[in-house]
Formats: C-alpha cells, sequence, structure tokens
C-alpha cells in the first residue's frame, strides 16, 4: 500500500531540510539550529497549550488565508529558484559557482518544506473551523488546534527567516561575483 502512496510521500523533503541544518565550516549538524527550527515552535506551541489559549475563529480564518498565500508564493519562488538554476553556468571547480549552487539547493530544499508547513496550517485551521460547533458562541477553536496552529505558524516564519537569510547571501555572492569579473 506505501508504494502506492509514493507520489504523494514528503519523508525526502523533511530530511533534505533537516540536512540543510548543519555548520558549513564544520559540515556537522547545528544542534541550536534544530532548538530553533523544531523545538522553539515545541515550546510555543506547548506554552499555548498549557495556558489554555483559544483562538477566535477570525485569527484562524487569517492564519487559513496567509497560509494559502504563503503557499502560492513559496511555490512560486521554487519555479524562480528552478528558473535561475538553469541559467547557472560556469566552471563546475568556481568555489563561486559551488557556493551558488549549494545556496540555491538549500534554499529549494528550505521553500519545499515551507511549503508543506503551510499546506499543514491550512488542513489544520479548516479542521478547525470545520470542528466549530453550534455551541461555541464565542467562536474560539480548541486548545489542540490552537496549538498545532502556533507550532505551524512558529516553524514557517523561522524557516521563511532562514530563507530569507540564504536568499541574502546568495545574492551578496552574486554581487560579489560580478564585481570580480569586473561588471561593477
Amino acid at each position: 500500500m506505501w508504494r502506492r502512496l509514493r507520489k504523494i510521500d514528503v519523508t525526502p523533503i523533511i530530511v533534505d531540510h533537516i540536512r540543510t541544518l548543519r555548520d558549513h565550516g564544520s559540515d556537522r549538524p547545528a544542534y541550536f539550529d534544530f532548538f530553533v527550527f523544531f523545538l522553539l515552535p515545541l515550546v510555543i506551541g506547548g506554552f499555548a497549550f498549557r495556558e489554555n489559549v483559544h483562538l477566535r475563529a477570525i485569527a484562524v480564518t487569517g492564519v487559513l488565508t496567509a497560509s494559502a498565500l504563503f503557499v502560492a508564493l513559496l511555490l512560486n519562488l521554487l519555479m524562480m529558484v528552478l528558473t535561475y538554476l538553469r541559467g547557472t553556468q560556469g566552471d563546475a571547480a568556481e568555489p563561486a559557482l559551488r557556493l551558488r549552487k549549494a545556496l540555491l539547493r538549500e534554499v529549494a530544499v528550505n521553500l519545499s518544506f515551507s511549503i508543506l508547513v503551510a499546506l499543514a496550517l491550512v488542513a489544520t485551521a479548516l479542521a478547525a473551523l470545520f470542528g466549530l460547533g453550534d455551541n461555541n458562541p464565542d467562536l474560539k477553536i480548541g486548545r489542540v488546534p490552537t496549538c498545532l496552529l502556533t507550532i505551524g505558524a512558529s516553524a514557517l516564519v523561522l524557516g521563511l527567516l532562514m530563507i530569507l537569510r540564504r536568499m541574502y547571501f546568495l545574492i551578496l555572492n552574486e554581487f560579489d561575483l560580478h564585481r570580480l569579473r569586473g561588471k561593477d
């Protein structure tokens, strides 16, 4: 049965995302990154659960809308990375080219993972909104969906910050590369 689900198996995306959480100087796992990108969202979500936080339906609708927009925008950005990669030419031994390809690979992996997180947020928000019953006059969702949405939103924001930083360094690398070739 699992072979039939191979087309929707997202395990490689998750594994590759975890592999990007490395110290590039030593090529060893960066344990602080694991804390920031996995444990910190769990701590934030756990705090919301412990403090009995319940999101209002309007906030959940906002998370749903923002997450759906992020899915579309991130897919678009992923296609832009692919387009940029196709235009990458040069000597494979050139350090600037190797850095560009490595950063593009990491950005593509992190974008894919962020798309998964945003999709999970959409599904969780929809389930939470569908779960609202007539006996809920305050229109607040339960603790568990609130916890899950908090974890997902925290992970998405942190992942986007990581992608932004990597894109920033990619752009700076391009400026340096063009300056070296006298195209300043």
